[in-house]
């Protein structure tokens, strides 16, 4: 091209770049792109809300009527939607190995969840069998639109969502628990009970998982050092403060085990890692040092961590539980004894452990199920180990650990809703920078998956901001 007035050769001018959104790194007029965000959103919701409802704060409904007010039955709703407009939009990936194990696992995950649910047909109480049958079928659905959004196009944006909204979910959870402290939260004057942690009249154990996600979430983007671990630095020691505080010594514990797990995964990088630890040391000793919740913090660790976590050896009276949990299997050892037979019988609740409950009520089928479950994570786990997803792991693995020591069934959902996305691969063939392998590792440096073909690519979009 030439210039009327000199005649010389011109440039020609680019073509214009699609617009980036800053939140999911994606071009805007992808049309997948808004449902996968949502769904992902919807799907850490369902996460963070459990049995949750408004009613809690001003006395508890009954029946069906409570159930229409659990924010839990609306968001899975919406997720289901949103789930089937990703499946009308999007087209399924191409399948490698990896993630040919991600959907074994789901599909051994389904069959699992559907044992429980047909395990009603035989409990000694329906209308408790009931109940619980109806928990699980909410954690199946859920599973389900997961499974599909994860293992179709746009998934990055899936996961950026989820892990945006997990975060910030649980950080307004423990903003809320501190401000109780200073009397500023009047509507949450029951948030402290019994010198524990629990937040708008939810359970202290489930603060305690919640903080410990958090917990283990804020330490992946500090581990990764830059502008973005300096930022996240004065969150890790109020999440950590929380979780001591919430008491819950399960959470505590495998919230210390998925730490331990990121940091050793982090040996590559000593020095990074060395220099973030100190400053995180620093900020949480400035923080007990000012005075805010130092005497409870103080009486939670010697009441709740050395006298009974180390003194009693956890077992805090469950020895009992678990005891009647193997008798109660050890009757019906084939089939169990039927979905919520232990509390029917009397024993308790449930008894605090993931595999003696599965074992108690869906016996040998039901392990043997569950057991085929974990060996698929394990090696879907093993096969995409450097596709991206280590943070998923990590919190897919504090969840399982926590679900040893405390909650039933659905309050181990967290377990089952990240399996899809712990196995999330990129597509075979492809770089980890045009399948989003790095936005899953907060722009961290990691090998791509057997076969890929990519090299590192700069973190962008929703990565710069916290560090998915």
């Amino acid at each position: 091209m030439t210039s009327r007035d000199t005649g010389q050769l011109r440039p020609a001018a680019e073509p214009a770049s699609p617009r980036v959104s800053p939140f999911v790194g994606a071009p805007q007029r992808s049309p997948v792109v808004i449902p996968q965000a949502v769904a992902g959103a919807l799907a850490a919701g369902f996460l963070l809300v459990g049995r949750w409802s408004p009613t809690r704060l001003f006395g508890e409904l009954g029946g069906a009527i409570g159930e229409v007010v659990r924010p839990r039955l609306w968001a899975l709703l919406t997720l289901v939607l949103a789930a089937a407009r990703v499946r009308q939009l999007a087209s399924v990936r191409p399948l490698g190995q990896e993630t040919r194990i991600g959907v074994t696992a789901d599909r051994l995950l389904l069959i699992l969840l559907g044992y429980m649910v047909i395990s009603v047909f035989w409990t000694p109480d329906q209308a408790l069998g009931m109940e619980k049958a109806f928990e699980l079928m909410l954690t199946g659905v859920a599973v389900v639109s997961i499974s599909v959004c994860v293992k179709r196009q746009g998934a990055e944006e899936f996961l950026g969502a989820f892990w945006w909204t997990l975060a910030g979910g649980a950080s307004l959870l423990v903003v809320a628990a501190f401000l109780s402290l200073t009397g500023l939260l009047r509507l949450a004057s029951d948030i402290v009970q019994a010198d524990r942690f629990a937040v708008l009249g939810g359970g202290a154990n489930s603060f305690g998982r919640l903080a410990g996600v958090l917990t283990v979430m804020v330490l992946w983007v500090v581990l990764g050092g830059g502008r973005r671990g300096i930022r996240a630095v004065p969150v890790l020691p109020f999440a950590v403060v929380a979780l001591v505080l919430s008491g819950s010594r399960g959470a505590l514990v495998s919230a210390a085990a998925a730490c331990a797990l990121l940091i050793a995964g982090n040996s590559r990088r000593p020095g990074t890692t060395l220099v973030m630890l100190g400053i995180v040391a620093v900020a949480g000793v400035t923080l007990v040092r000012s005075g805010l919740a130092t005497d409870r913090l103080a009486n939670t660790v010697d009441t709740r961590i050395v006298s009974s976590l180390v003194g009693e050896r956890y077992m805090a009276g469950r020895s009992g539980l678990y005891r009647d949990a193997l008798a109660c299997g050890s009757s019906v050892p084939v089939f169990g004894a039927g979905l919520a037979a232990f509390e029917a019988q009397g024993f308790g609740v449930y008894p605090h452990n993931l595999e003696l409950e599965v074992w108690c009520e869906t016996g040998g089928v039901g392990v043997a199920l569950l057991a085929a479950v974990v060996v698929a994570v394990v090696g879907g786990a093993w096969l995409v180990r450097g596709a991206g997803n280590q943070l998923s792991r990590a919190v897919l693995f504090m969840l399982f650990l926590a679900a040893q020591f405390s909650g039933d069934l659905f309050d181990s959902r967290g377990v089952f809703l990240l399996v899809p996305i712990a196995l999330w691969a990129p597509s075979a063939g492809t770089s980890p920078a045009r399948a989003g392998g790095r936005r899953a590792t907060g722009g961290l440096r990691v090998a791509g998956p057997r076969g890929s073909q990519g090299r590192w690519q700069k973190a962008s979009g929703w990565e710069r901001g916290l560090g998915w």
